[in-house]
């Protein structure tokens, strides 16, 4: 009873080996045939003496070798297909709108300026700056004393004359952004600017997207607080236009604007 045991632990063993030698033959092939060195899969100096160990090769490499080439390459297209840059090509941009920005010239940087909520007190940090025809606005918001910060750009009367809208495209990260006006409406309050949300749609806000604020629909403030009596944003009479940050929540932020344009 021993002997036989002794005999079936021998054949074990040697199916053993067999094994792992047909495998470490199979496991070669694919990467000389992704190499291209053809002397590594010659199959002439791997065969053991034995004539009936040699067969298992041939039956055994052809399906190793060749689905690695056809199921493989598929996988590394999507990356190169994403439609983060390409989803809203200007094109798509109506005649009639014209361009506000869209941080192309050396001097965009310089005309963005951000203001901080330490003209109250506060001490929320934002810092904007244009690379590669795009401006990221980054920071923190410190929410005790304050808990704002913003990016905007001064403009004249000409560029929103007869708009009803303005379209950003940006991407963020997650948090919540808006539109800020602000006119030179006779009587107004300075105290007084109009707030539109940046509404991302998208299950992931880093994704790039077109977000329409219309001036109809924006919100006049004080101080964070509505103004129901204010007067609507007059677009003919714009003097300035940003994006700010004051979501209520403290910690860092970021966002991108690829462009803005103004459609009537």
């Amino acid at each position: 009873m021993v002997f036989r045991r002794l005999r079936v632990l021998s054949w074990l063993a040697v199916i053993a080996i067999a094994t792992s030698a047909c495998a470490g033959t199979e496991a070669a092939a694919p990467a000389a045939a992704v190499g291209g060195a053809t002397t590594s899969v010659d199959p002439k100096p791997a065969p053991s003496p034995s004539p009936t160990s040699a067969a298992p090769p041939p039956t055994t490499a052809p399906p190793t070798t060749a689905p690695p080439t056809t199921s493989t390459a598929p996988t590394a297209l999507p990356p190169t297909a994403l439609p983060t840059t390409t989803a809203l090509p200007t094109s798509a941009l109506p005649a009639d709108c014209r361009t506000i920005e869209d941080f192309d010239d050396e001097d965009a940087a310089a005309r963005w300026r951000v203001v901080n909520d330490g003209v109250m007190g506060g001490r929320s940090a934002g810092n904007a700056e244009v690379a590669d025809g795009v401006l990221r606005f980054s920071g923190t918001i410190v929410t005790d004393g304050g808990g704002f910060s913003l990016v905007r750009v001064n403009l004249g009367q000409e560029p929103l004359a007869g708009v009803s809208e303005l379209r950003v495209r940006a991407r963020s990260d997650g948090r919540t952004y808006e539109l800020i006006a602000e006119d030179s409406l006779a009587g107004r309050n300075r105290s007084v600017s109009h707030f539109g949300a940046l509404a991302f749609v998208g299950e992931d806000a880093a994704e790039w997207e077109t977000l329409v604020v219309r001036f109809a629909g924006m919100e006049p403030r004080a101080f964070g607080n509505p103004v129901d009596s204010a007067e609507p944003f007059q677009p003919d009479l714009v003097t300035s236009i940003g994006i700010i940050q004051s979501d209520g929540s403290d910690g860092a932020f970021a966002i991108e604007i690829d462009r803005i344009d103004a459609c009537p």
